[in-house]
């Protein structure tokens, strides 16, 4: 048995990732840690929903100057 070999079969070596890139080497974190990831975590979401809202604005915008209304048209 080798240095990397700890007896599991068909694992990696701890600390290693596995073929799907999960690690499996985990640490405890503290609460100060913890707290710091969630409001990361809290920021980077209400980022994203700003992204998100202000990319569908564009698109909006975006038809109504590409598709404007045709002044002869008095169906409306």
């Amino acid at each position: 048995m080798n240095q990397n070999d700890s007896g599991r079969a068909g694992r990696p070596a701890r600390g290693y990732a596995d073929t799907t890139g999960h690690s499996h080497h985990h640490e405890v974190l503290t609460s100060e840690q913890l707290q710091a990831l969630g409001q990361r975590r809290k920021d980077a979401e209400q980022k994203l929903e700003r992204h998100q809202l202000e990319a569908r604005s564009k698109e909006s915008l975006h038809e109504t100057d590409s598709n404007p209304a045709d002044p002869a048209d008095n169906s409306r």
